[in-house]
């Protein structure tokens, strides 16, 4: 059930009719009913797939909650996370693994019955794997305690807003909301409301008209392309992934905000970022926090307890903290060594950030903001190549082309491309300025706020109408 479909709308607006209209003290389980509904849209096999895997994760955080001393604690967490990343190898990287094993056993002329495994990928499994991880370890810190029941438990897993490609939400910051019966707020169904139509029209008006001209210009023969065709595809596809993905992330705060639930904002405007760590503050925020305090920190805090040791020195530790996480980061979105580059090429970047911390020099010179800004988008964008082109070896002669000054005189695509990318671009910069100057200044005088905001939804809904498709489906569903 595409989130950019009718059956998604019918279905959305029926469980909001049905919410509000049963008793307080069933409602948990309608959402429960209702997401178990939504998955079941997909696949019936995967929904037994994710209840057993939350019946463990139950059972396991129970265990870790009532255990008397640290070890029994340690071991039935370490059980829990196992259990999580068995499930998630088994389903998504079996075959990345035989992939390479075959590359390896053939270069070494080595002869084996080793072959590819059929194999579906359950949908949503990298993120309700995050889910149920810092679940478990939030219980073993002590940060939450375990759920009433194992239907409680299933119901902050499975709620359908979420659990296919985020936001990603800790026990702590879901669970209370979808227990505590809020009551009926109109200020929320229009909010909500407001975030679907702005979800659906970054979808399915930018995102996927924009996916034309991208899906074509990857598909051009390497030899063909010059470095301005690289910085136009690079750039053409990072905009495409905001529009989706941040259209995706609106759409699902929306739908739950009509249910009086409040998710975390996932996108803070990450193109206007003066730094790639200003970027990851921005893009996809809560797995960008996810990783940090689940996989980084623990990672730093072993490397610490090394050096303290006489180990390895302070620098290094974060270093390989950061490179680890990074590459992990990177393959989470895919079995392919194209992640795995997208998540280093990032990891240098902040690593060369910190050796050289230029976005904090000068912070009230717009000029040196300006160049920050430059620099920020282009070593981003340029990432966005690992993540789209079909292999590594395409990603590294495209970015090659860049360094090439006389291909910068080569125009392979349609004028159109150029001319799109240009003025969606600028169109978003001046949607940030529209939004956080001239909508604050508007809402001074209620009557010609109220008169601005009706234009500018009215025109999101003509445009949606006319461009409405379900065909492509959002971009992180895939992982």
């Amino acid at each position: 059930m595409k989130f950019n479909s009718l059956t998604y709308l019918i279905f959305l607006f029926l469980s909001f009719a049905i919410y509000w209209a049963v008793n307080k003290k069933y409602r948990l389980y309608f959402l429960l009913f209702a997401s178990i509904t939504f998955y079941s849209y997909w696949s019936w096999k995967f929904l037994v797939l994710i209840c057993i895997s939350a019946f463990v994760d139950y059972c396991f955080s129970k265990n870790i909650y009532h255990a008397h001393t640290i070890s029994k604690k340690t071991f039935f967490l370490t059980c829990a996370i196992s259990s999580n990343l068995i499930l998630l190898i088994a389903f998504k990287y079996l075959n990345f693994f035989i992939e390479n094993l075959l590359f390896i056993f053939s270069k070494l002329n080595i002869s084996t019955s080793l072959h590819y495994v059929s194999v579906t990928i359950p949908l949503g499994i990298s993120f309700y794997t995050f889910l149920s991880i810092s679940y478990v370890t939030d219980v073993y810190k002590g940060i939450t305690k375990p759920a009433g029941n194992y239907l409680k438990y299933l119901t902050y897993v499975i709620y359908w807003p979420h659990m296919i490609a985020g936001p990603i939400l800790r026990f702590s910051e879901l669970f209370p909301q979808l227990y505590k019966k809020s009551s009926f707020r109109l200020i929320n169904i229009v909010a909500g409301l407001r975030l679907i139509i702005t979800g659906l029209f970054l979808k399915v008006v930018l995102a996927d008209q924009l996916s034309y001209f991208v899906d074509e210009a990857f598909s051009t023969p390497v030899d063909l392309v010059g470095g301005l065709d690289v910085l136009t595809m690079s750039s053409g596809f990072g905009l495409q992934i905001y529009f989706d993905f941040a259209g995706y992330s609106m759409i699902a705060i929306g739908s739950a905000k009509l249910f009086g639930i409040n998710f975390v904002d996932n996108f803070n405007w990450p193109y206007l970022s003066v730094s790639p760590k200003d970027f990851w503050r921005r893009w996809h925020i809560t797995l960008s926090s996810w990783v940090r305090d689940y996989l980084y920190f623990p990672l730093l805090g072993l490397s610490s307890y090394n050096n303290s040791k006489g180990g390895i020195g302070i620098n290094r530790a974060l270093n390989s903290s950061l490179f680890f996480s990074w590459i992990i980061m990177g393959l989470w979105h895919g079995a392919s060594w194209n992640f795995a580059f997208w998540g280093l090429w990032h990891a240098i970047l902040i690593s060369l950030y910190r050796a050289f911390p230029i976005d904090s020099l000068f912070k009230n010179n717009v000029f040196t903001y300006f160049i920050n800004w430059a620099i920020t988008f282009v070593t981003i964008s340029v990432g966005w190549i690992f993540f789209r082109a079909k292999d590594l070896q395409t990603s590294i002669l495209l970015i090659t082309k860049i360094f090439k000054i006389q291909g910068f005189s080569n125009l392979a695509f349609n004028e159109n491309f150029y001319l799109f990318v240009f003025i969606l671009f600028n169109g978003m910069i001046a949607s940030y300025f529209f939004e956080r100057r001239l909508f604050k200044f508007l809402k001074s005088f209620n009557t010609l706020f109220l008169f601005a905001d009706s234009i500018y939804l009215s025109t999101m809904l003509v445009s949606i109408f006319i461009y409405f498709s379900a065909i492509n489906q959002f971009i992180y569903f895939e992982f």
